[in-house]
């Protein structure tokens, strides 16, 4: 006993939306293909000739062969939506924009690291009365120094 799906043959022509003179055809074709029926009885039975039965049967092949020739598998590509130049043009200016803010970013991190004096806000945490402590003095005084130096050469 064969496992699977049933063989049908040229019953599978019954399960398809054909009308009646191409199902006539079709259950022909696929009898002479699988050896049920000699094509000169099935030539006689739809009423052609040999040469003719020969022809529909060569047309019929070669559009199963094109029907499952080898493409691709799965689903074809979805093409992108097409995009308008003035979408194209906001989203080049919005890109720009962000990569500018992000070299702004980027500068400030590299001064807070290398010199973090120059972005504390010299009124903010100052008490009014009382001395400095002498270690916020020397740090300013060094990098006081340090800038005069560079300026001169």
């Amino acid at each position: 006993m064969r496992r699977g799906r049933p063989q049908l043959g040229p019953d599978l022509v019954d399960h398809l939306e054909v009308d009646a003179a191409t199902a006539d055809r079709l259950r022909a074709i696929l009898a002479t293909l699988s050896g049920d029926l000699p094509s000169v009885a099935a030539a006689e039975g739809l009423g052609l000739s040999e040469s003719a039965f020969h022809k529909l049967r060569r047309r019929g092949i070669e559009g199963m062969v094109a029907a499952v020739a080898g493409g691709r598998p799965g689903r074809p590509p979805q093409s992108p939506e097409a995009t308008s130049p003035e979408e194209v043009a906001a989203l080049r200016r919005e890109l720009a924009e962000l990569k500018f803010q992000v070299e702004g970013a980027r500068l400030r991190e590299q001064i807070a690291l290398l010199r973090p004096e120059a972005l504390i806000d010299p009124g903010v945490g100052r008490e009014k009365k009382g001395r400095k402590k002498q270690g916020e003095d020397r740090r300013r005084k060094k990098a006081r120094r340090k800038m005069d130096r560079a300026r001169r050469g």
